[in-house]
C-alpha cells in the first residue's frame, strides 16, 4: 500500500521544503519549525514482505513512532500559546540613554540596592543573593 503512495508522499516533502525555505516566508508559514526525528532503519527482507501480520506490526510501530511525535510537537505547541497568553508585556525605558553632556536621561537610583546588599556578609553573598536584590529594586 505504501509503494502505490509514495510519489504524493514525495511530492507533499518536495513542495513542503520549497514553500518553507523560500524567501521572504509567506505569513502562514511564518512559524513553521523543522523537527527531525530518526527512525529504525529497517532490512524489509523477502521473508518480512510476504508476512503480512510481521509487515504491518512494523507498518504500526511506524505509524505509532510518527504520532507520538506529532502529538508531542501539538502538546508543546499548546503549553507555549497558554504561556504566551497569560504572559504580560512590559515596556521598559532604555536607561543607557545619555544627553548632550554624556549624563544618564534616566538616573538609576541604587539605593535600595546598595542598602539591602549591604546588609549580607560579604562570604555569604552569591548569585541567588544578588538576584534577589536586584529584584527587590526593580519590583
Amino acid at each position: 500500500r505504501v509503494a502505490a503512495h509514495q510519489e504524493l508522499i514525495d511530492k507533499f516533502w518536495e513542495d513542503t521544503a520549497e514553500q518553507a525555505t523560500e524567501v521572504p516566508l509567506p505569513v502562514h508559514l511564518v512559524d513553521v519549525g523543522f523537527e527531525s526525528m530518526s527512525l529504525p532503519k529497517l532490512e524489509l527482507d523477502n521473508d518480512i514482505k510476504k508476512d503480512t501480520e510481521r509487515m504491518e506490526a512494523l507498518l504500526l510501530e511506524l505509524y505509532q513512532r510518527v504520532a507520538n511525535k506529532i502529538y508531542s510537537i501539538q502538546s508543546s505547541l499548546c503549553q507555549f500559546r497558554q504561556y504566551y497568553k497569560g504572559m504580560d508585556m512590559v515596556n521598559v525605558a532604555d536607561l543607557s540613554e545619555r544627553n548632550e553632556e554624556g549624563e544618564l536621561v534616566h538616573p538609576l537610583d541604587m539605593r535600595y540596592y546598595n542598602k539591602i546588599i549591604s546588609l549580607l556578609p560579604y562570604e555569604s553573598v552569591t548569585h541567588v543573593s544578588v538576584l534577589n536584590c536586584m529584584l527587590e529594586q526593580v519590583c
